[in-house]
């Protein structure tokens, strides 16, 4: 190199080929990984936020069959605690949003199916829909109560404290419904 001679720089890359970047921390952990997408993210390409243990704890992805795509959000331990999800089907869009237990088993999922209709499903350990709150195609309410074994408890066979919520509940919302034309639920 000639003395006083000005080193130039290349310029940087405006475009990078990869299959995968990793991004580390100051200290070298892993914390952040972009993935085109191979067999192992099914596919998809995918982003993935390492916490400083190296778990995953928060994922976006895009299916690579249907393109549809997915948050995941992960606890300390990498079990997943929530999951939402959007799906094109046939061109009518819907959505989901699933809350997990500790031990990855769906408790709470909302969704909004390609209808337009939305519904909120509580399920229990075992994973069994037990209490289903839905708009049907009309827009009227419909609710839902499921034994362990997934038959439909009738309304009368609720239990007594159910119907004492439900009736509190309705009075305490008509008591606060600044909407003096408001029809009265039956």
């Amino acid at each position: 190199m000639v003395a006083g001679a000005e080193t130039q720089k290349p310029p940087p890359a405006r475009v990078v080929n990869a299959e995968a970047i990793v991004l580390h921390d100051d200290r070298g952990r892993p914390r952040m990984t972009l993935c085109g997408g191979d067999e192992s993210t099914g596919g998809g390409p995918l982003i993935a936020m390492l916490d400083t243990t190296g778990t995953v704890r928060l994922q976006v992805s895009a299916n690579m069959t249907d393109g549809n795509p997915a948050i995941v959000l992960r606890d300390q331990r990498g079990a997943t605690l929530l999951r939402c999800c959007l799906a094109d089907g046939g061109g009518r869009p819907g959505a989901s949003l699933t809350i997990l237990d500790g031990r990855g088993k769906p408790r709470v999922a909302l969704g909004l199916g390609a209808g337009g209709q939305g519904g909120i499903t509580l399920l229990d350990e075992a994973g069994r829909e037990r209490v289903l709150l839905a708009l049907q195609r009309d827009g009227s309410p419909a609710m839902a109560f499921f034994d362990e074994g997934g038959e439909p408890i009738p309304a009368a066979m609720l239990p007594d404290t159910l119907m004492a919520v439900h009736k509190l509940l309705k009075n305490l919302l008509h008591a606060t419904d600044e909407n003096p034309d408001r029809k009265e639920a039956p």
